[in-house]
């Protein structure tokens, strides 16, 4: 009896932290994309809080730079607000209110994206635009960012110039990273993220990502020379294709991206600097 006992007790204790690992770790897919799902729902951190690499009030320092079809490097400003976003921004000559750089801060709780949408289910990072003289430009952009076991995934910065970035694959890794691992996955684009000064269309189109680590390499960067994998990835729409190369760090994240845009140009964006405030 006594045996069967301890058996029964055995089981038991073993039974609870295994179903409760369970638990935190259940997954939705969709658009290709892992997302958590998390039980406790009043907990306003519970997405960023276990992040490993973009952690609540961590900044991530960003140099951006943009190239034409004709590899001519070119430069752009915020003009002043519009509800029409090709007004709102210009290429210009190079001077010192010229965009630079970016930063993306990682939000620590849901800020207001959960009051928006109660089924939120991403960290929340803001996009802040910074000139060539040390100036803030006077927009920002609060979007989503999903780091988990599976994978991380995130929105690019997609105000102004950086528009144009909503055609191409987004940002992504799945977990755990091996050299030859192929993922897919899709996103439906509106017309509003149009511009004249690049593509234009009607309705909706579907683009659809393909992803591929194709190698490992060592780069150096203002962090220092880092360890990386390399992804390559394309986007395919009735629009036509882009591309996105970028080199992800197991410690810093995405530290380099290379992008071709839908109608040739370029922009390339280096990791500078991390702090955290």
């Amino acid at each position: 009896m006594k045996s069967l006992f301890y058996l029964l007790l055995f089981s038991l204790f073993c039974y609870i932290p295994v179903s409760l690992l369970a638990q935190k770790e259940k997954y939705t897919k969709s658009i290709g994309v892992y997302f958590e799902i998390r039980s406790d729902t009043t907990n306003s951190k519970r997405y960023t809080e276990d992040n490993e690499i973009y952690k609540a009030n961590y900044i991530f320092h960003y140099s951006i730079e943009y190239f034409d079809f004709n590899g001519i490097q070119k430069y752009y400003k915020y003009l002043n607000y519009s509800p029409i976003l090709s007004e709102r921004w210009d290429f210009v000559s190079k001077s010192d209110s010229v965009v630079i750089e970016y930063r993306m801060k990682v939000l620590p709780d849901l800020d207001i994206f959960d009051r928006r949408n109660k089924d939120y289910d991403q960290s929340v990072i803001q996009y802040t635009f910074w000139q060539a003289d040390g100036k803030e430009q006077p927009v920002s952009e609060k979007t989503g960012l999903v780091e988990n076991k599976k994978n991380i995934w995130l929105h690019p910065p997609r105000t102004d110039l950086t528009t144009i970035l909503q055609l191409n694959p987004f940002p992504c890794v799945r977990l755990p990273m091996k050299v030859g691992r192929i993922w897919r996955g899709y996103l439906k684009i509106g017309s509003g993220w149009g511009d004249e000064r690049w593509i234009t269309w009607e309705g909706k189109i579907t683009n659809k990502f393909k992803y591929r680590i194709s190698g490992k390499c060592t780069i150096e960067t203002e962090l220092g020379v880092l360890k990386c994998y390399i992804v390559k990835s394309v986007a395919k729409s009735t629009l036509g294709k882009t591309y996105l190369t970028s080199y992800f760090n197991s410690h810093y994240g995405f530290v380099r991206y290379e992008y071709i845009n839908i109608d040739g140009s370029q922009i390339l964006i280096n990791l500078k600097k991390v702090d955290v405030k």
